[in-house]
């Protein structure tokens, strides 16, 4: 009987030890698991203010401004359209509108991989993707159709998809009409609160 009581008192005590090392597991994994969130909040915040920076560059600034003001004349000018319409080879000195196009398909990659944090990058600059996507579409669709590949800027298309979503949710219709409509420019030069 003193064996019995013995084997159950050691196997309580082994059952409150391995209960005791679950809980401490748990409660370390917890841990972890915040650590690592925070990690990668952190890396996507470093990634996000390097994207910025790109974005407020004056060469960038330019290529929006670009598009958003010349493009449509330019493509009258059919040598100007013919180069535009190529898909390499294209300089992006003399076609502004490529760096704009490269420049939302690697932050579009970017975002649809999880890297970039889609509601940041949309609540910062959502007008000015969902405007130039708007204005080099026709383009694009040119491009994808000579090329023969449907996935052609592709990731540009994808984040000016999630942009407009975003506004659609976030900005929606004033009795004034779509804030994004063609007709209206940026609500300042890149990023709406920015100036």
């Amino acid at each position: 009987m003193i064996w019995e009581a013995l084997t159950a008192m050691g196997t309580l005590v082994t059952s409150l030890v391995i209960f005791a090392t679950v809980i401490l597991g748990a409660r370390q994994l917890r841990a972890t698991n915040d650590q690592l969130a925070q990690l990668r909040q952190a890396t996507q915040l470093d990634g996000t203010m390097r994207i910025f920076e790109m974005l407020r560059s004056p060469a960038v600034r330019d290529a929006h401004q670009f598009v958003f003001a010349e493009l449509a004349s330019r493509l009258d000018d059919e040598g100007y359209r013919r180069e535009a319409e190529k898909v390499g080879g294209v300089d992006p000195v003399t076609h502004p509108e490529r760096v704009v196009m490269q420049i939302y398909e690697e932050i579009g990659t970017y975002v649809k991989h999880s890297l970039l944090h889609a509601d940041v990058i949309y609540d910062f600059n959502a007008p000015v993707i969902v405007g130039c996507w708007r204005r080099l579409a026709p383009l694009i669709a040119i491009q994808r159709k000579t090329f023969g590949d449907e996935s052609l800027w592709c990731n540009f298309e994808f984040l000016a998809r999630g942009a407009k979503a975003w506004e659609d949710v976030n900005w929606p219709e004033s009795p004034d009409g779509d804030p994004t409509d063609d007709a209206s420019a940026p609500r300042t030069e890149i990023g709406h609160g920015t100036g």
